[in-house]
This record gives C-alpha cells, structure tokens and sequence, in this order.
C-alpha cells in the first residue's frame, strides 16, 4: 500500500496528526500517534488474498454473546483477556486484530474475518499517480 505522506510502498500504520487519520509508512508514522498497524502488510502483489476484519464485528459479537446469555465480565474471564478491550471491540470502538478476531471465532463459532483481494488496490494506485502529502509540500517549495 501506498504512504499518504512520502508515497512509498511500505507497510502503513495508521496514526493521528492533529486530530486527522492518515496511513502511512514507519517512517512517517513518527509525525504523529500511531492508532494501530494496518493490516496489509508486506509488499502488494497483484495476486495476493490477505484476511480481514469484517465490517460488522461489533454487532455479531455483541449478538453472540448475548445469545448464550453471558455478559461481559464472564467472556473476558473465559477468554483471558481484559473487560475494557472487549467492551470497545463491541461498541466498535476498537476493530480486533486478526489474531483477537481468531480468538472471538472460536469462543462464539462466528466468522469475523474475510477474504480481501489487493489486486484492486494494486491496480488503481499502479496506475494513476495520487498525489500525497509530501508531494504537495515539494510542489511548494
């Protein structure tokens, strides 16, 4: 994928320079507060099938665990993880990584992740040229 700041193919972190989202590379990450890595990682190859979130994790593990009556503090205890990060992941605050959604598929016997094909997002940004933060500042100057 491609830096919002300098345009390299890197791996992105998503991070918060006042108060605005970007993705971008390790490098530029520094500029700002990383929120999480992303989860394309690696170099991006035409063919390449990665798995990922589903937008709607909050509500079918919300849905889940409601249907075997449980509440949250019990689900945090069985699964061995804190209260607090199931509750944001519910309330979608926070989107799980794929080892946590793994984790949440097992315990409630949901499909959390799916299939992503970057062969889309190859295309599009091998073929035009968009414009990034850095470019814009080197165009200013």
């Amino acid at each position: 994928m491609q830096c919002e700041m300098c345009g390299k193919e890197r791996e992105l972190f998503k991070i918060s320079i006042e108060n605005s989202e970007m993705e971008v590379c390790k490098i530029c990450s520094e500029h700002g507060e990383v929120i999480k890595e992303k989860v394309f990682r690696g170099s991006v190859s035409k063919d390449k099938v990665v798995r990922v979130v589903k937008g709607d994790y909050s509500k079918i593990l919300k849905n889940s665990r409601e249907k075997m009556n449980l509440k949250q503090e019990e689900v945090a205890r069985k699964m061995n993880i804190k209260e607090s990060v199931l509750h944001k992941v519910e309330s979608g605050m926070h989107e799980p990584d794929i080892d946590l959604a793994e984790k949440f598929e097992r315990f409630f016997n949901v499909e959390l992740l799916e299939e992503y094909n970057e062969a889309k997002e190859f295309n599009s940004s091998s073929e035009s040229k968009n414009l990034t933060i850095g470019d814009l500042l080197k165009e200013k100057s």
